[in-house]
């Protein structure tokens, strides 16, 4: 039977599909998600498909959370996405879970439009350079009209931001959604900023979007009473038919939100709730040997839907435990040794995950992804820096050291990452990344790149939406 021959995101692949004049099947999938297990399982094992891949494309596969920066560029609304690319990495088309059937009519028309489009010229490998590219036209704007346009624009922006919560937020379950019906996500950062404007202001319109999300979010199945932690979406508004995948980033998240909103309002509730999602990490997230927390874990849906911890013991007995994926991401691990700093029962967990996450620090003071991007020399990613500034006992030298890599000195604002990538273009400003490089900036004393930063980021990032909400609660802390 037919296997599909997979490649990683390497110049050998791309430099075989420039000799063979062949596109490239990018496949994006993600460990423990179940639509990727479909794609990896059922679609592309069906023995039709593997031989149209192998005939027609170099085929490379990308786990997103090894490679964030390509899923990044790449991502079709997945995961799990399946792309094609010209020789030179332009997009030709994508698609996100498909049958075999159907994956095999998406690569025939990206072949079509390929062998049209590119083809068709006398030079082909010359004219791919501009394949689908899309040219700017707009003069560049100064920093000095950036500036002016932040200090006009920074209170509009947090009252456009406020009206849009007041429309997406579900007054019967809870959350919020640009759609009534699913699927539906936690929306962490939306749910802090309403915690946030609340303290700040005492609106009572914020405390009953939060108050009424973190129920919705606890009673109507996102979260797991049996075994604590939430799960990583609902497929219903009504918070009912979770997927069955619990990320590390949400828990953390969550832990620290109930635990904070709990505390505030004294409600028992939402300490309990906030107890036992510790809990769950501690138990299936966290790494008792040497410290660190793991990436995720799953199982499948019949798993979550036993309501009895006996039946569910038996379950684990007979079939096996949870598929934990045990993956140390430093940038999960600075972002959980903040958010968990404090909570109990964790403490431990904190002090043993810091020492750990040391290990990934490289020769040049930067830290690796993981232990595979350590292994494969992957480019160094801003997100991991940021998140684990405080985690170094030197943190001047090592903030140093991240400024001249990826601080751009005459715009402001920090790239995620830090050369040239293979085919993934220009480095980019992710948004909540730069917000989380503000607090080490003016905690250093780089005040003025902190303000250079901030302007800059409000200028990318202008016309307010649901993703906005570290930005707009950044604006509404100053």
């Amino acid at each position: 039977m037919s296997s599909i021959q997979w490649r990683g995101w390497e110049k050998e692949a791309f430099s075989q599909a420039l000799n063979e004049q062949k596109p490239l099947l990018l496949f994006l999938t993600s460990f423990g998600n179940p639509a990727s297990r479909f794609m990896e399982e059922t679609t592309y094992t069906r023995e039709a498909v593997a031989d149209f891949v192998n005939g027609n494309f170099i085929p490379l596969r990308v786990n997103i959370e090894e490679r964030p920066e390509v899923d990044r560029r790449f991502r079709q609304g997945g995961p799990p996405a399946t792309v094609f690319l010209t020789p030179r990495g332009k997009i030709i088309t994508g698609t996100t879970v498909a049958g075999g059937d159907e994956m095999l009519e998406f690569m025939e028309q990206a072949v079509s439009i390929f062998h049209r489009s590119v083809f068709g010229f006398s030079s082909p490998l010359q004219k791919d350079d501009g394949f689908f590219q899309k040219t700017n036209d707009f003069p560049p704007v100064g920093f000095e009209e950036r500036r002016v346009y932040f200090i006009k624009y920074k209170e509009p922006f947090i009252k456009e931001f406020d009206e849009l919560l007041f429309k997406a937020f579900d007054p019967v379950y809870g959350g919020f959604s640009a759609f009534r019906s699913g699927p539906k996500f936690p929306q962490r950062g939306i749910l802090n900023y309403c915690l946030l404007k609340y303290k700040k202001s005492g609106d009572a319109g914020f405390k009953k979007m939060l108050e009424r999300s973190l129920e919705g979010m606890s009673e109507g199945g996102l979260f797991d009473f049996l075994e604590g932690g939430f799960f990583r979406l609902a497929r219903r508004s009504d918070w009912s038919q979770p997927e069955t995948q619990k990320s590390l980033l949400d828990n953390i998240s969550l832990a620290r939100l109930f635990f904070d909103a709990g505390t505030l309002w004294r409600d028992e509730r939402f300490l309990e709730i906030s107890q036992k999602t510790v809990g769950f990490i501690k138990s299936n997230l966290y790494n008792f040997d040497g410290g660190g927390f793991y990436a995720s874990a799953s199982a499948g849906e019949d798993y979550f839907k036993i309501i009895s911890r006996t039946e569910r013991a038996v379950y684990r007995e007979e079939r096996g435990d949870l598929l934990v994926d045990k993956r140390i991401f430093s940038d999960l691990n600075g972002l959980a040794i903040r958010a968990l700093g404090g909570l109990p029962g964790a403490e431990e967990m904190v002090q043993k995950s810091r020492a750990k996450i040391i290990s990934l620090k490289s020769p040049n003071g930067l830290f690796y992804h993981s232990e595979k991007s350590m292994e494969s020399k992957a480019p160094f990613l801003f997100a991991d820096q940021v998140y684990l500034a405080k985690a170094s006992t030197q943190i001047h030298e090592f903030w140093q050291k991240v400024m001249a890599v990826f601080f751009d000195a005459e715009n402001g604002g920090f790239y995620d990452f830090c050369a040239d990538s293979l085919f993934l273009g220009q480095p980019i400003r992710v948004l909540e990344e730069n917000i989380a490089a503000l607090e080490v900036l003016e905690e250093l004393g780089y005040s003025a790149e902190a303000r250079k930063s901030l302007i800059e980021i409000f200028w990318e990032n202008k016309k307010p939406s649901l993703s906005s909400a570290p930005l707009a609660a950044v604006l509404l802390s100053r």
